[in-house]
């Protein structure tokens, strides 16, 4: 059975719902910010993420650059990406790719190459340039992410110092240096011996000797290490495996 309304109660909305309706409402503009805050977080990963994996490729890049030159020219040009140097492109590379996400960077640290690890690392923190607020929260609009470029084989320390595995052995640079400069310039044939003067006599008999000048003592000549006899010039790019990848 139905109640009939009584006069004035037409267009009435009791306390209980309006407070419901606030509610509701309230509830749903919460949820909404707390959306946009973890969207923002989401960015902010992905914005780090890409500039720290942009880099490590960047420096494989250069390293594979130097390895390309020619093993005679590794020696200078491997001493920069071995130290605490970062390489020439990769602040700029890093904010190229942050900017693709929203974000900046604000910070880029290097470590130089770790030869037990066998790996270089990188790590970049980066800021979104949008900040969300809501129901109180603030958005975390920094991220930091590292990345390690990490040598997989073909690498080896012998002494402490950087070489390569080749033929089975651990040849240091130096050596492989020095091999390849064997190859491309030969030392030249000793000259042969010149031939015995023919002594006249005096007429007070034969001339006395004179003193030989003393020889300069000869560099003794090299000799590669075990398993490198016959080696000349050898190309790291076909020797060299590399892994570039987020770490934690």
């Amino acid at each position: 059975m139905f109640r009939r309304r009584r006069a004035g109660e037409e267009g009435q909305v009791t306390p209980a719902l309006l407070t419901a309706v606030i509610g509701g409402f309230a509830l749903a503009v919460a949820f909404v910010s707390l959306q946009d805050v973890l969207d923002q977080s989401g960015r902010a990963a992905t914005a780090s993420d890409a500039a720290a994996l942009a880099v490590g490729q960047e420096h494989e890049e250069a390293l594979l650059g130097v390895f390309g030159s020619g093993v005679g020219n590794q020696l200078g040009q491997l001493a920069g990406l071995l130290s605490g140097t970062p390489t020439p492109r990769a602040s700029a590379v890093a904010q190229q790719y942050a900017a693709a996400n929203g974000a900046d960077v604000v910070d880029l640290d290097f470590d130089g190459f770790d030869v037990g690890q066998r790996r270089w690392e990188y790590t970049v923190t980066t800021r979104q340039k949008d900040t969300v607020e809501g129901g109180g929260t603030t958005a975390r609009s920094e991220s930091t992410s590292r990345v390690a470029i990490t040598i997989a084989s073909g690498f080896c320390s012998p002494g402490g110092g950087v070489g390569l595995i080749v033929n089975g052995v651990c040849a240091g640079l130096p050596d492989l240096v020095t091999l390849c400069d064997l190859e491309l310039n030969p030392p030249p044939p000793p000259p042969p011996p010149p031939p015995p003067e023919e002594e006249e006599p005096g007429p007070g008999g034969p001339a006395p000797e004179e003193p030989e000048e003393p020889e300069e003592p000869e560099e003794p000549e090299y000799t590669p290490p075990p398993g490198l006899e016959g080696v000349g010039c050898v190309n790291p790019l076909e020797i060299l495996e590399m892994d570039v990848k987020l770490i934690n």
